[in-house]
């Protein structure tokens, strides 16, 4: 076996992803990286559903349950914290299996990021009262790469992509092609295992997760809530349900409900951020993927 090899189990979320990424981890030897911006949180696993004690036991896992949830964490952090253990596999040997259904953890974990600071929030500020066609308009003039690969109502990136122009005096896609730190270019071969599921399958499954919730969870919930939560923490989906439950505002089942429909939401727009990625990983010379449809 060839050293500096990479299995990325990816896709959407009650799809069996971890389960895979622990046979394929425990076949090798190896280790898991986890690419989930939700699991990374202690005390919120309830909402989170990681792997359990004994298979974290059995396989090592990275990034799982390993800050509070008044940390922040960014993606920054996490390419940070993740290609060191990525290369110390690679240098004993070993495959390195990642797993999650964060897409830009992924995307960044084999691309980078691109360094520069532009940040300027008064700019941004100034950007964000504006017509959003006006500036989509401005993008494409001052940079017209960026203009076809973002969508003409993503504000979000349309502005962060014009933010980046007026303070660097470069487009944004001049910046993409400068990304570093990735590890992708690193590897021998890399494996993209891409899970997705019908509607009715994902959902059953999403449902059969999120019964097993009780009023214990919610009395868990109160005593971590109550320490602070950070702002990417209140991101986990079932915080805001927490709380409602909290406020006497719904009852547990009500929550449930809510949670599956936006978790649900969520799954979908993990399945358009791969299916359109599977394009890009599919053009790298090291790399095969291949989908793997969830049926039961």
């Amino acid at each position: 076996m060839s050293n500096n090899v990479l299995y990325a189990i990816v896709g959407q979320t009650a799809t069996g992803k971890s389960d895979r990424a622990i046979e394929i981890a425990r076949s090798f030897g190896t280790e898991v990286v986890s690419a989930d911006s939700m699991q990374v949180y202690r005390g919120l696993e309830f909402l989170t559903f990681p792997p359990s004690q004994e298979e974290m036991k059995e396989v090592r896992h990275h990034f799982i349950s390993f800050i509070s949830p008044r940390e922040e964490f960014n993606v920054a952090r996490y390419l940070d914290l993740a290609r060191p253990v990525v290369e110390s596999l690679w240098k004993e040997g070993r495959p390195v299996v990642v797993v999650g259904g964060t897409g830009l953890y992924v995307k960044v974990l084999m691309e980078g990021l691109f360094p520069f600071a532009g940040e300027d929030p008064e700019l941004r500020r100034s950007l964000l009262v504006r017509d959003r066609g006006e500036l989509y308009r401005e993008l494409c003039r001052v940079d017209p790469v960026a203009g076809q690969k973002i969508h003409p109502n993503d504000l979000r990136r349309i502005v962060r992509a014009l933010e980046v122009y007026y303070s660097t005096g470069r487009p944004i896609s001049y910046w993409w092609q400068r990304r570093e730190g990735g590890i992708g270019r690193l590897a021998k071969e890399i494996v993209f295992t891409v899970h997705l599921a019908p509607r009715e399958v994902l959902y059953r499954r999403i449902r059969a997760r999120l019964d097993r919730l009780s009023e214990e969870d919610v009395e868990r919930f109160k005593e971590i809530s109550s320490q602070g939560l950070s702002k990417t923490a209140r991101k986990v989906l079932g915080v805001e349900e927490m709380e409602a439950v909290l406020r006497g505002e719904m009852d547990l089942e009500t929550a449930k409900d809510r949670l599956a429909h936006r978790t649900y939401q969520y799954a979908r727009r993990q399945a358009i951020w791969f299916r359109k990625h599977m394009r890009e990983m599919s053009s790298w010379p090291n790399a095969k993927v291949q989908l793997v449809e969830i049926i039961k």
